[in-house]
């Protein structure tokens, strides 16, 4: 009979100080992550310069265009303080304004660092082992971050966030390992640094709190947590007095919407939204499907059916489950990203639930800096830091086959003492199969090939995600659209245009009603455009960028007037063509024919709105915009003939097609 036992190995090797422990590094484990990390970087890469500027990066080039550098960079955006962003915004729009290549080279390089310092960490943490790789993996190809990575605004808070996080996390570990005054103003510029880029920062103070009280620090139990508490004191004196006065000011500079909290079952609500539709599938690799805006406003990431998110739910409950059962200590790496996640729901909840709905659980950008704290995690619940080792509480779990006989062991075992304690035809056997336990043991892949492998399983997964997103550039991305209007506005860099918006998808104008206007967003490479400007030629955007000769769609037309074969002349006094029928007050195109024999300035007024004109010789027609409600029009001439006829006003349009 046979039967399994849960067991530990008790044998411990005498305990050795941290600080002259030797770990034997392999380059080969290095080469792999660092070719990772550059193949990664220059795959997104690419994907990131198939897109161009949307939604609130309009926003951010128009003010950093007009705004002086002091306001811009200190102005609170949405409730949020930014400043460390609108640093580099500020910057970037003054070098190369709407070039986004110049815009997302940062941030690359950005993401590029956080990878590299990922695997520096990971080798401080539990030393040069091959199973850091499957981590690594984790940080870099999840599929949450590439949706907030091709959005610059996005991706100027996310991907930066994810850095800090794991360059916090890093320089505490070398604090609390070796204390010392420069390791601790390393903690302090990194952390401060992380709160001046973007206030969620503040999440990284619980997450190094838990990381250390969990896993750094000499001794076991409560010892160990008295000790890196009252020991290491000014490591906590130092991310406490930064934080404090960083949150009044930012409670001072950037409260708004306040109104109702969420209570707690919406709370729950989001948060299961959150795992269950857009994070766990994620982090797996998934949803291994993508959607356009047009069906999911709120990102590219699709929503699973209930059976393949059943699936993944239980993929990742196994995954946890085969953690726990080898290590005891497995939920103390789980903790980290349940912890951090859950304070990032919180946040989200008590200022976006009320005014975007449950939907904003389905969008990646407010989780996918989870990524760095889940690819932690993963590595903590399968791995032993350097501090634990030694420590009893922290041993692997081992299962033992009990054949319902002892052997009595010497080192790796003495098959001879057992065969001399039993009969001969059952030492053989024993002899026989422990013979074969070597040969497979022997045969047993090596721990590099396991997490290749491992790697390559989650590269698989993930590119599958990340290669239909980077797809939809082709449908989605205004790259095209932005790179003809550029070209228009080259070819024709003094001309009249109508001051319209932007397109929906670019940037909306319900969301964006000033900064999606074509002078504010347009404006920064556009500095001799006469917007609105009255003129013959005046033109118009289509949908696809380019400019067209603007139509006024009549609703209405002026009477006619009472010189034949001139209609009104306009001579020495101004005169009026009053409109068939009243419009309401709205943005209307003004157009009417003239005729001249000589170049000369004048007026037109719309209902009290006066604006300068030129008239130039020979028969021309004048449009304009007028603001307001339009019952007139009356037309001076600054002492020069001009024949005026075929008034009409009414909506401004680009040709048809």
């Amino acid at each position: 009979m046979t039967k399994a036992v849960v067991g530990q190995d008790h044998t411990l090797a005498k305990r050795t100080p941290l600080r002259v422990i030797r770990v034997r590094t392999s380059s080969a484990d290095s080469a792999i992550a660092y070719g990772l990390v550059a193949a990664v970087t220059l795959w997104r890469t690419w994907v990131v310069l198939q897109w161009s500027f949307r939604q609130d990066d309009w926003f951010y080039v128009a003010t950093a265009a007009r705004m002086p550098f002091v306001q811009f960079v200190l102005q609170q955006y949405r409730g949020h303080l930014l400043t460390g962003q609108f640093v580099l915004v500020w910057f970037v729009t003054r070098l190369a304004p709407l070039n986004y290549g110049v815009a997302a080279i940062p941030l690359l390089a950005v993401s590029a660092l956080a990878g590299v310092l990922m695997w520096r960490f990971l080798r401080a943490l539990f030393g040069e082992r091959p199973a850091n790789l499957v981590p690594l993996a984790v940080f870099l190809l999840c599929p949450l971050t590439l949706p907030t990575a091709i959005w610059w605004a996005a991706a100027l808070t996310i991907i930066p966030l994810q850095a800090f996080i794991v360059a916090a996390l890093f320089v505490v570990l070398r604090y609390v390992r070796e204390p010392s005054t420069r390791h601790l103003i390393e903690v302090g510029a990194v952390y401060g640094g992380a709160l001046l880029w973007w206030e969620k920062s503040v999440l990284i103070l619980p997450l190094v709190a838990l990381f250390v009280l969990l896993f750094l620090g000499p001794g076991r139990g409560w010892d160990r947590v008295r000790s890196v508490v009252t020991e290491r004191w000014r490591l906590w004196a130092v991310l406490g007095g930064i934080t404090v006065p960083y949150v009044a000011w930012y409670l001072a500079a950037a409260n708004w919407r306040s109104g109702q909290r969420p209570t707690v079952g919406q709370y729950l609500h989001l948060a299961v939204t959150t795992l269950g539709s857009t994070a766990i599938p994620s982090y797996l690799g998934g949803p291994w499907k993508v959607t356009d805006r047009s069906v999911s406003p709120s990102g590219f990431i699709a929503q699973l059916g209930p059976g393949p998110r059943l699936l993944a739910l239980s993929a990742g409950v196994a995954i946890i489950g085969v953690s726990l059962v080898l290590y005891r200590q497995a939920w103390c790496g789980w903790l980290l990203p349940l912890a951090y996640v859950g304070l990032s729901e919180a946040l989200v909840a008590s200022e976006r639930l009320r005014f975007a709905g449950y939907l904003i659980g389905e969008a990646a950008r407010y989780v996918a800096d989870s990524v760095a704290v889940v690819a932690v995690g993963v590595a903590l619940a399968f791995m032993v830091p350097l501090d634990r080792v030694g420590d009893p509480g922290w041993l692997r779990r081992r299962f033992v086959f009990e054949l319902g006989f002892r052997t009595h062991a010497n080192g790796d075992g003495d098959a001879a003492e057992t065969s001399s304690a039993m009969p001969s035809n059952v030492g053989q056997s024993v002899l026989g199969a422990e013979t074969g336990r070597r040969k497979r043991l022997r045969r047993r892949p090596s721990a590099r090939a396991v997490a290749v492998a491992a790697v390559a399983l989650y590269a698989v997964s993930s590119m599958t995600t990340n290669t239909l997103l980077a797809g939809l550039s082709a449908k989605e991305s205004p790259k095209a659209w932005l790179g003809t209007v550029r070209s228009q506005l080259d070819a024709n860099p003094t001309a009249a245009i109508v001051d319209t918006y932007l397109p929906a998808a670019v940037a909306p104008a319900a969301v964006f009603p000033q900064a999606a206007k074509d002078s504010a967003a347009l404006g920064p490479v556009a500095p001799r455009i006469r917007w609105n400007g009255a003129a013959d030629q005046m033109m118009i955007f289509d949908s696809s960028g380019h400019l067209r000769p603007v139509q006024v769609a009549a609703l209405t037309r002026g009477r006619p007037g009472p010189v034949r074969g001139c209609g009104y002349l306009v001579f020495r006094a101004p005169q009026t063509v009053p409109l068939q029928r009243h419009l309401f007050a709205w943005v209307w195109g003004i157009s009417f024919g003239y005729y001249t024999t000589v170049d000369a300035g004048g007026f037109v007024t719309v209902d009290g709105e006066r604006q300068p004109v030129t008239f130039h010789r020979g028969l021309h027609v004048m449009t304009l915009v007028h603001h307001g409600t339009a019952s007139s029009v009356t037309i001076e001439g600054g002492g020069v003939p001009v024949c005026v006829g075929s008034v009409r006003a009414g909506y401004l349009r680009p040709p048809s097609p």
